[in-house]
């Protein structure tokens, strides 16, 4: 990866879920024309993904409790992953310090889930940065009402025994309302 060349930095406060809002930026002398485009492009990227997720798990938990969802996630978040960063040519994904799964993220989101720690979400501020052709987002993900259904400290024996089937080295439990789940990010630049 580039070295890191004069940088426009954007940080913003986001303690939502899933559905996380878009960054948003002015647009800066130091920040030309392609600059706003790729982070654009990262943007769209990453709202998508957290609007996709959310809507087909909040979907399937309707029709099929939390079971289905459990059975949704294991399935079709990775291939929804995938589709979308083809899409928008990026790279994107979820990343935690207590993983379901193994999923592997750049150093730089890396770095921030673990500076950030264990801790309540109020107060996580995300990344909107750009350099030239590249743009890196990452938006904090706080644990909601519904993410407790599977990732709480309660979760049901049918929930339970769904996740241990599906995610033999699962560490994503455990946890409370408006703690700090993890990172939603997206990444694109031509050095990718």
């Amino acid at each position: 990866m580039k070295p890191w060349l004069p940088r426009v930095t954007v940080s913003m406060l986001l303690v939502t879920g899933c559905a996380t809002e878009p960054a948003s930026i002015s647009p800066s002398p130091v920040v030309d024309d392609q600059g706003v485009r790729v982070l654009a492009s990262a943007n769209a990227a990453a709202d998508e993904l957290g609007q996709a997720l959310r809507r087909r798990l909040l979907e399937a938990m309707a029709h099929g409790g939390a079971e289905e969802a459990a059975e949704v996630c294991a399935q079709e978040a990775r291939t929804l992953t995938l589709q979308i960063a083809e899409r928008h040519q990026v790279r994107v994904g979820r990343h935690s310090l207590r993983m379901r799964g193994a999923a592997p993220a750049p150093a730089w989101v890396q770095a921030w889930v673990e500076t950030q720690g264990e801790r309540g979400a109020a107060g996580a501020v995300g990344i909107a940065e750009v350099d030239g052709g590249h743009a890196r987002v990452l938006r904090p993900i706080a644990v909601e009402g519904p993410c407790l259904t599977c990732h709480g400290e309660n979760i049901s024996a049918e929930v339970d025994a769904i996740l241990r089937r599906l995610y033999p080295e699962d560490h994503a439990t455990g946890y409370r309302l408006g703690d700090l789940r993890g990172a939603l990010w997206a990444e694109v630049g031509e050095d990718l």
